[in-house]
């Protein structure tokens, strides 16, 4: 029989959480502060680095020479290549969600694009999710494999079209470089293919040899085996995986004119290489969301892009924050007219 602890001693095996030290109680937030700052700091550093060479009266002076016709050409592009995604995400739902109608697709996916611009971290693809079905759902998983292949897809195209760029670059690739690049490309479409082809077959396999555990970490991942490979053998008997591959480099394509249209627009030389090169480094700088609107590494993406073309800091600097202006605006206008239509709808 225990009677407690002994006189002037303290029973250190249970402690009161009231009395327990924040940073000993709650550690993970602690380091969550911390990781959240030095985000920030990496953001505004790579701000500061991006207009640490340009000259405010040359940006200025260079807005006026802006042509017009050209940057509302811009305009539509980012517009239409935002319309093919919402397609795309259409094509990879009609299997799981065949009740949602396109308006509230798109919608969705605009506001996953205004949340990812406007929360610290990169939260849109689960704010999406969440709209199209409830957390309760179970079609939740099937929801979340299908924004996982987009982003599958879309990481194929970037190496696609790194491939096709390094050889374009001002110091050069030499012939047997490029091809070696193309090569790893075209394998990775190929196994890309390949996989969409036999992975719900061996996705099922490897579920049924992990068997039947009682808990913890294989419990999950064969649960996320299961929605994984079903969710696969949806899509294949759908059609729709391989037409969202090809909407996949209609997109690429899309914003690859959107930056060979703001290089017109600001009566710059017009160069594929330049415009690919932009697209590549801005995909790969936003990739870690190191701050809501991911203006430094935006910015400094599109002037590493520039520059290594040898553009002048000043006009780099104006086409980054032209770009940066479109791709930003448009998704934050887009779910605020949608949200304002659901709640139309809703009589709120």
């Amino acid at each position: 029989m225990r009677y407690g602890p002994a006189l002037g001693s303290r029973d250190l095996s249970v402690v009161d959480p009231a009395e327990a030290s924040p940073a000993i109680a709650d550690p993970p937030r602690a380091w969550s502060w911390i990781a959240h700052a030095c985000r920030w700091a990496i953001g505004l550093g790579l701000l500061v680095l991006a207009f640490r060479q340009v000259d405010a009266g040359r940006l200025l002076a260079s807005i006026r020479h802006v042509d017009a016709v050209w940057l509302l050409i811009t305009f539509a592009t980012v517009v239409l290549g935002i319309g093919l995604k919402g397609f795309r995400w259409k094509l990879l739902l009609r299997s799981v969600c065949p009740e949602r109608p396109s308006s509230d697709v798109m919608g969705a996916l605009l506001t996953g694009q205004a949340a990812n611009i406007l929360l610290p971290l990169r939260g849109g693809e689960a704010v999406r999710a969440m709209m199209m079905v409830p957390p309760s759902d179970g079609r939740t998983g099937a929801v979340l494999v299908g924004i996982g292949i987009e982003k599958a897809f879309d990481g194929l195209a970037l190496a696609v079209v790194a491939a096709l760029t390094l050889p374009l670059l001002p110091v050069g690739v030499s012939p047997q470089g490029a091809t070696k690049l193309l090569a790893v490309g075209a394998l990775l479409l190929a196994v890309a293919i390949g996989v969409g082809f036999l992975s719900p077959r061996a996705w099922a396999r490897l579920r049924l040899r992990l068997g039947v555990p009682s808990g913890g970490v294989r419990d999950r991942l064969k649960k996320w085996l299961n929605t994984f490979s079903s969710s696969l053998e949806q899509l294949m008997r759908s059609g729709d995986l391989l037409p969202a591959l090809l909407a996949t480099f209609v997109i690429w394509s899309v914003m690859l004119a959107t930056n060979l249209a703001l290089l017109r627009a600001l009566g710059f030389p017009v160069a594929a290489g330049a415009a690919a090169m932009v697209l590549v480094a801005v995909h790969v700088a936003l990739a870690p969301a190191l701050m809501p609107g991911n203006m430094g590494p935006f910015y400094f993406a599109v002037e590493f892009g520039l520059l290594t073309f040898g553009y002048a800091p000043e006009l780099a600097a104006l086409y980054a924050i032209l770009l940066h202006a479109l791709v930003t605006i448009v998704p934050l206008l887009g779910a605020a007219m949608y949200l304002a239509a659901v709640r139309r709808r809703s009589g709120r």
